[in-house]
Parts: structure tokens; C-alpha cells; sequence
């Protein structure tokens, strides 16, 4: 019986303490369909997952702010989607500070008749200061297009601008690469359980001995 309550307690222990693995996050603003022919306004920034997307404010420009455009507006690309209304800049970064990867993004432009695309650039600055950059142009199809990005990990934010006539992007696929630290309390749950396994190891072998 003892036994095994030490081999709960030290599998538990470990359970807790072991690493969490890498957390695929999906931000599709899908929270913000609506079924109208107008552009909806929901502001500066947009949090979700732990993540914030937030429009670059300059002094002396119009106030930025996010549209979404509704499913009967001529505008929309077949989700809902978020368009800066100004060419300021877009910024994306985790809330907490903690180290993330972009993966992917899928981009539309803002009028789908115009068979023009901007160009954007997208800057990803790393936790250790370095940044890498990558450049996506639309190819002239309609609808949206996906951007898979390179070497864009261990980010602390990704910045990008955009260029008449404009784009709107959804389906921004990341990952949390931030290893869960355990507080000081679950290091000492850890020494307990190790200390069980180690003391049903030696009465194991005790009893072999006699």
C-alpha cells in the first residue's frame, strides 16, 4: 500500500514539474463576424490568446484603428479579418512579454476588385535583440493568400507596415515558446516525490539483500 502511494505521489510530482510542450495558438477573429454591410470599428488594439495587435500611433495622424468589414460589404474576403485604416504600422507581441513563433498569416486585400496588392515587410525582433525580416506581395489572385514565414521564432514582437491599397489579414497561426517556470513550492513537491521513488528503490533492493 505504501508503495504505491509514494508511486502516485512521485509520478504527480513529476507530472506537475515536467515542461509544458509548445502551444499552437490560432487568433481568426471569428468574434468579430457580423452580418451587415458596414465596416466595424473595434478600436486601437485587439487581445485574444494572451496576444495583443495593436495599431502604431504617430503624433500629428489620424487616430488608428482596426475595421472589420461585415459579410455584406464589399470589402469582406470570406472571414472576418482586421484592416488598419491608416499606414502607421501593425504590432504583434504576447501581453507577458514571454517569447513566441509566427507561423503563418493569411492576407487579403482590403478592395478585392482592385487587381493591385501592396507590399509588405514584416520585422520580427528576437529575445536576444536580432531581428529578421521577410517581404510578401500579393500575386494578383482574389480572396486570401497565406504567408508562411522563416527563422520567425523566439520573437518578443513582429512589426509590419502596409502600402495602397491596403490589406486585411486573419488566421494568424503561433506559437508560445516560453517553458513554464515551476514556482518554488512545486520544486519542493518534486524533492518529495524523488525522495519516494528513491526510498522504494532501496527497499527493493534491501529486501532482495535478505
Amino acid at each position: 500500500m505504501k508503495r504505491c502511494i509514494f508511486t502516485i505521489i512521485a509520478i504527480a510530482c513529476f507530472t506537475i514539474l515536467c515542461p509544458r510542450g509548445y502551444a499552437g495558438i490560432l487568433l481568426n477573429f471569428d468574434d468579430q463576424e457580423r452580418n451587415t454591410t458596414q465596416l466595424n470599428n473595434i478600436g486601437i488594439v485587439y487581445r485574444a490568446a494572451g496576444f495583443q495587435i495593436e495599431n502604431a500611433q504617430i503624433f500629428g495622424t489620424p487616430q488608428p484603428v482596426f475595421l472589420v468589414a461585415g459579410q455584406q460589404s464589399e470589402n469582406y474576403a470570406g472571414s472576418a479579418s482586421l484592416f488598419s485604416n491608416t499606414f502607421n504600422g501593425t504590432s504583434l507581441f504576447k501581453i507577458n512579454g514571454d517569447l513566441f513563433t509566427l507561423n503563418s498569416m493569411d492576407i487579403a486585400k482590403w478592395l478585392p476588385a482592385n487587381p493591385n496588392g501592396d507590399t509588405i515587410e514584416f520585422l520580427g525582433t528576437k529575445g536576444d535583440g536580432s531581428q529578421v525580416r521577410q517581404q510578401f506581395t500579393f500575386s494578383g489572385n482574389t480572396g486570401f493568400e497565406t504567408v508562411s514565414f522563416s527563422d520567425f521564432t523566439d520573437l518578443k514582437s513582429v512589426f509590419w507596415k502596409q502600402t495602397s491599397p491596403g490589406h486585411q489579414f486573419d488566421n494568424v497561426l503561433l506559437n508560445s515558446t516560453s517553458a513554464v517556470v515551476p514556482e518554488p513550492s512545486m520544486f519542493a513537491l518534486g524533492s518529495i516525490g524523488a525522495l519516494g521513488v528513491v526510498g522504494l528503490r532501496r527497499r527493493k533492493v534491501v529486501r532482495r539483500t535478505n
